[in-house]
């Protein structure tokens, strides 16, 4: 089990399969704490300059160039999403706020 953070209220550590639940929960504290990947923007930027030189090498032109480009950045920014965990991607561990919860018996 590799140690991929820490708990920002109690530093326990945080290991790949804790992470991966849907609603992440501290084991040490009980604190619910969200993980976001760091600079989301490059793998955006990174995923459609691919999808373009891919688009590029199958030869598309004009408009069905970038219809292509668009699916195929699309579909690899999809897997980048689906496995952060196996690629290890830069992460940030923060504790969700309390006022950020909206109670649901509000009409």
């Amino acid at each position: 089990m590799s140690i991929r953070g820490y708990c920002p209220k109690c530093k326990t550590p945080l290991t790949v399969d804790e992470l991966r639940v849907n609603r992440l929960i501290c084991p040490g504290c009980k604190t619910e704490l969200r993980a976001l990947i760091k600079a989301n923007w490059v793998y955006a930027v990174l995923a459609v300059a691919v999808a373009s030189l891919i688009a590029y090498l199958q030869g598309y032109q004009s408009i069905i160039f970038a219809f292509w480009a668009l699916i195929y950045g699309v579909v690899i920014l999809a897997l980048i999403k689906f496995f952060r965990w196996e690629l290890h991607l830069p992460i940030t561990i923060v504790a969700v706020l309390e006022s950020s919860v909206v109670p649901r018996d509000i009409p």
